[in-house]
């Protein structure tokens, strides 16, 4: 095509280089916010099964019972697992003994709150 067909069109940049957009590579997920999400999804699905299966938090509902355990989960993979030393060899790898520790702070979490429901009725 001639050079002519692009003299009207408008200038994008200015000068080369200069106020060109930087390109930037998309980081993967941290370490941490996968294994966060991990074990909250763990959490939230033993505290679905509480609600679901064994009746635990019935008066409370379906959301609470879930909401409960993901923050138990959450609290179990994130602070509790690290203290007992159950960190994977390479961050964010999968490690089982994290989750488990995650899923018993959750049943943990639930087992509480359905003893204050029962104590206080809330």
């Amino acid at each position: 095509m001639p050079a002519e067909v692009y003299e009207d069109a408008p200038q994008v940049f200015s000068k080369p280089g200069r106020d060109a957009p930087k390109l930037r590579a998309v980081p993967d997920q941290p370490a941490s916010t996968r294994t966060s999400t991990r074990s909250t999804a763990a959490g939230g699905a033993l505290g679905w099964a509480a609600f679901a299966w064994i009746g635990v938090n019935e008066r409370r509902g379906t959301i609470v019972s879930i909401i409960i355990g993901a923050v138990g989960g959450f609290i179990g993979g994130q602070m509790l697992a690290p203290l007992m030393g159950s960190t994977p060899i390479v961050s964010g790898d999968f490690n089982i003994q994290a989750l488990f520790i995650a899923a018993i702070s959750a049943s943990a979490c639930l087992a509480i709150g359905n003893m204050i429901e029962k104590r206080f009725g809330v």
